[in-house]
């Protein structure tokens, strides 16, 4: 017994159907940090297995909004390594299941983020 095939006025269905299957696995297997646009100037990015997630580019003027998805406290803090460099332009403590205070970022450069509190978490944020 042959297995059936689909007519050929089905397969562009098919092929859309196995698109989008692909496309729901990848995003299933990204990293479970992320960063999105939320439109009208504002970024979040989502903390989540001690991870700022990507680096993020984004518009001077423009905020960004950190939530922890994980059980415990983070910080978002301008600096590397665990440490504020001096005169940080952003420097909050995030509670676990939180939103911090939205970050906004009006002079053009990069920005280093860390947490002080689990030194080995870093990302960047460049303004333009």
């Amino acid at each position: 017994m042959s297995t059936p095939h689909p007519t050929p006025r089905f397969r562009p269905l098919l092929a859309v159907a196995l698109t989008l299957v692909a496309v729901v696995i990848l995003a299933a297997c990204s990293s479970s940090a992320s960063s999105s646009a939320t439109g009208g100037g504002s970024t979040t990015v989502t903390i989540s297995g001690r991870s700022f997630g990507s680096d993020i580019t984004i518009s001077a003027g423009d905020s960004v909004v950190f939530h922890n998805a994980d059980g415990f406290t983070h910080t978002v803090t301008n600096g590397t390594n665990g440490v504020a460099v001096e005169n940080p332009a952003f420097d909050q403590q995030v509670a676990a299941g939180a939103d911090s205070e939205p970050i906004v970022l009006d002079t053009p450069g990069t920005y280093d983020v860390t947490c002080k509190i689990h030194t080995t978490m870093h990302m960047v944020i460049t303004v333009e």
